[in-house]
């Protein structure tokens, strides 16, 4: 406080007052305090935009108790575009319920073009603007209600599971594509009883293979029809917030700023339908690069809700995503057994166990795990799934139990910065050592892994009393793991 209040005299003062100015910013940041109001405000009407803009920073950290009206006047009467979304940043910590209507009335006043010289702050700050708006509902998300009429949409799904996801499907109007399965289908809804896809993306009508050509992509995004298409499956404001989502492309591909760049130009040639917002998003567009080196577009709807794995309220950052689960479930489904007894070995959030139930209904399932919160994450999920499983918080060696079970499961832990190799050859040797004891003869063990070489030494430790039936080579997130599925002689 003392370095605060030194700076703030020598401010006063007018000593280097831009440079005293900027490492009052940089103090407050760290140790945010109240000042006075009318130093803040002789700071927000310096002549000087540097000082303007940190002064907008330092209200941002310390607030303006009772003078929101005045310090918006001060941002409504701004004329310097990189001070005023400065100052926007500041308004979105205030109490903003008395003054959204001029907040409002200048948004809707913000008529931008291309050839503006101030194009990109102006739309940097619809951006920031929605984001308030959306807040205090006075523009809310769209609702999704559901296809309007046939769509192209592809589901992405595991290398594994291409086949199966497709058969599911009833439509005579599908094809396997090096994504997922690409369908024409009528309703989202009807594709939600199918649980080993990952995700839906929509194809954008009438977008062909482009270069990545910024301008190029941003008016053929906006060409084809995307708005109108929103509008046909939702109820609202007809508003529509979006990120770009360029994670698998290269990243010589397109930089940051060309990203960024990309964004605001959907957002001017929409005339402000489409809002460029990486935080407070309801669509995603998601850029991908055709092998040919082209790129496509897919929309992603984040304003539909997936009822799949609702269950799935907790997990741990290393538990198996749930369409994993669903997608081995689906792929051990030939092996089990009906009304089977089942243990997970290292059942984690419970999701393997829950999937394995809903895709053949258990007479008894049981999970153990060392962690005492992937214990407390398993009950909750499983309670929330409708389905009854025992949890033990136990070491996998000192785990015993009185009968055998049909199916013995786990998805493994693997090396990390907590397991080095020698720790995980030991645990799978333990592992394949329990899961044989604890699996009737004839019954199956279901193991997933990335660490395949070390699983594999393992079973051959083992071969005389287990038969490796199947290795099934997955690709998850351009990772390559396997399931085993053995059976124990």
């Amino acid at each position: 406080m003392k370095n605060i209040q030194t700076l703030i005299e020598a401010i006063k003062n007018h000593q280097d007052t831009r440079a005293m100015v900027t490492l009052l910013k940089e103090a407050v940041k760290e140790n945010p305090v109240e000042l006075e109001t009318d130093f803040l405000f002789d700071l927000l009407t310096d002549e000087d935009n540097k000082i303007r803009k940190n002064a907008a920073v330092i209200v941002r950290c310390c607030g303006l108790m009772d003078h929101e009206k005045e310090f918006i006047e001060l941002f409504l009467k701004e004329e310097n575009w990189i001070v005023k979304n400065e100052m926007i940043e500041a308004i979105k910590n205030f109490s903003l319920k008395d003054h959204l209507l001029m907040l409002q009335e200048f948004y809707e006043g913000l008529n931008v073009s291309l050839d503006d010289p101030n194009w990109r702050h102006k739309e940097e700050m619809k951006g920031r603007l929605m984001e308030i708006f959306h807040y205090y509902g006075s523009i809310k998300h769209p609702q999704f209600i559901d296809l309007a009429k046939k769509t192209k949409v592809i589901l992405t799904t595991l290398n594994t599971n291409r086949e199966l996801v497709f058969d599911k499907l009833e439509t005579k109007n599908k094809k396997m594509t090096s994504m997922g399965i690409l369908l024409l289908a009528d309703s989202i809804r009807d594709l939600e009883k199918i649980r080993d896809y990952n995700e839906l993306l929509l194809v954008l009508k009438g977008f062909k293979e482009i270069d990545f050509n910024i301008d190029v992509i941003a008016k053929q995004i906006v060409d084809s029809g995307l708005v109108e298409q929103l509008n046909q499956m939702h109820k609202g404001d007809g508003i529509y917030s979006f990120r770009i989502e360029t994670s698998s492309l290269k990243k010589d591909k397109l930089k940051n700023d060309e990203i960024k760049r990309l964004g605001l130009k959907i957002q001017t040639l929409s005339e402000g339908k489409l809002i460029n917002n990486a935080s407070d998003y309801d669509i995603e567009l998601r850029l991908r690069e055709t092998p040919k080196g082209f790129c496509q577009v897919f929309l992603k709807l984040y304003t539909y809700h997936d009822p799949r794995f609702e269950y799935r309220k907790n997990a741990l950052a290393t538990s198996m995503q749930p369409y994993v689960a669903a997608s081995i479930a689906d792929l051990i489904l030939p092996f089990v057994t009906p009304k089977a007894k089942v243990i997970d070995l290292c059942c984690g959030s419970g999701t393997l166990l829950i999937e394995r139930d809903y895709i053949e209904p258990c007479k008894f399932l049981m999970g153990i795990d060392v962690f005492n919160d992937a214990i407390k994450m398993a009950k909750e999920n499983s309670e929330l799934a409708g389905v009854n499983i025992h949890f033990v918080q136990r070491d996998l060696n000192r785990f015993t139990h009185a009968h055998q079970f049909d199916e013995v499961m786990a998805n493994l832990p693997i090396q990390s910065a907590n397991k080095d190799r020698k720790s995980i050859e030991t645990l799978y040797m333990q592992f394949m050592k329990k899961a044989i004891e604890l699996t009737v003869p004839e019954g199956f063990i279901f193991a997933h892994t990335s660490d395949t070489e070390i699983f594999k030494k393992a079973m051959r430790f083992y071969k005389d009393q287990i038969e490796l039936i199947d290795e099934k080579k997955m690709t998850i997130r351009r990772g390559q793991s396997a399931l085993f599925i053995i059976q124990v002689k």
